[in-house]
């Protein structure tokens, strides 16, 4: 049986942290599976927890956690006759999906137990993901993946691939990430560090913080704060928000082509040509490239470069 140590460990190390249980405790199922065809990881919960990270590259474990009022329990303690549970493999993929019969409510959290997943897998991997209303922990895996909350947060470390994930009312974290990105919240702050790739992300009422990205990157957010440390630009960069203020760092070493508009612009950035107003700058530097287009509605607009 592996301990939950790595799940918690770096939830706790990021944004979730405040937010998890300190302790999965005891599971209440552990299942091994063969990795030998399986290519394909569906994991499905209704108000619980899921962690997927890099285990054995020859197998697959599951493990079940099964929480209520701050206890956990295991199989001989308790009976689970209102939940639909599956646990196994089926052809390409292995499934953990656990189904309250009638469907989850908010109304009677107390009536309800919390059905939690650890999984441990290859490396490569292809991963289906959706709780109701917990978080979901993603760490060293590459692969075509695809996670939803309803209300909880996201963080991903050391993720690379084709990665969509979703939370309707939580942030979203994301460390030592490559590929392709698709990343929305609809109330929550976005954090990106240490990623490069095609980058995509959005938030409705959070600030967005990039540190040391590049790639081509298209953000925006409704009423947040925009701030971005820029290390490389390939086809270009759009960051908008409606309503809160952008400080961008740039590249020192590209040429690339600038248009920002807001209430106010203040620029720093050298080898520049073109026109500079109180509300906008348009023009290039070094000689121009890629596109860097910066607008926001209401606030300002500050650009300098990186050292």
């Amino acid at each position: 049986m592996r301990k939950v140590a790595l799940a918690l460990l770096f939830l706790a190390a990021s944004i979730i942290s405040a937010y998890a249980q300190p302790d999965l405790g005891k599971p209440y199922r552990v299942e091994t599976f063969s990795a030998k065809d399986a290519s394909r990881l569906e994991v499905q919960t209704s108000g619980g927890h899921i962690h997927v990270g890099k285990g054995d590259d020859d197998q697959f474990t599951v493990e079940m956690y099964v929480r209520k009022n701050g206890k956990s329990y295991d199989e001989g303690e308790v009976e689970l006759d209102d939940y639909t549970i599956s646990i196994q493999k089926m052809g390409n993929t292995v499934q953990a999906i656990a189904k309250r019969n009638g469907g989850f409510s908010y109304m009677s959290w107390d009536d309800n137990y919390s059905i939690h997943f650890v999984v441990y897998t290859p490396k490569e991997i292809n991963a289906e993901l959706k709780t109701s209303g917990g978080h979901i922990s993603l760490m060293g895996l590459e692969g075509d993946i695809d996670a939803k909350t309803s209300g909880g947060h996201i963080a991903c470390e050391d993720v690379s691939g084709n990665v969509k994930v979703s939370t309707s009312g939580g942030h979203i974290e994301l460390t030592y990430f490559e590929g392709l990105l698709d990343a929305s919240t609809s109330g929550g702050h976005i954090d990106i560090s240490n990623a490069s790739g095609d980058l995509t992300f959005k938030t409705s009422g959070g600030h967005i913080k990039l540190n040391k990205v590049s790639g081509t990157i298209n953000g925006k957010t409704s009423g947040g704060n925009i701030t971005a440390t820029i290390t490389g630009l390939n086809k270009g960069c759009e960051l908008k928000t409606s309503g809160g203020n952008i400080t961008v760092q740039l590249p020192a070493n590209e040429g690339f082509d600038i248009d920002a508009k807001g209430s106010r612009v203040t620029s720093r950035l050298t080898d520049f040509s073109g026109s500079t107003e109180r509300d906008e700058v348009n023009g290039t530097v070094r000689g121009g490239g890629s596109k860097v287009y910066l607008k926001t509605s209401g606030g300002s607009i500050t650009l300098t470069q990186l050292d």
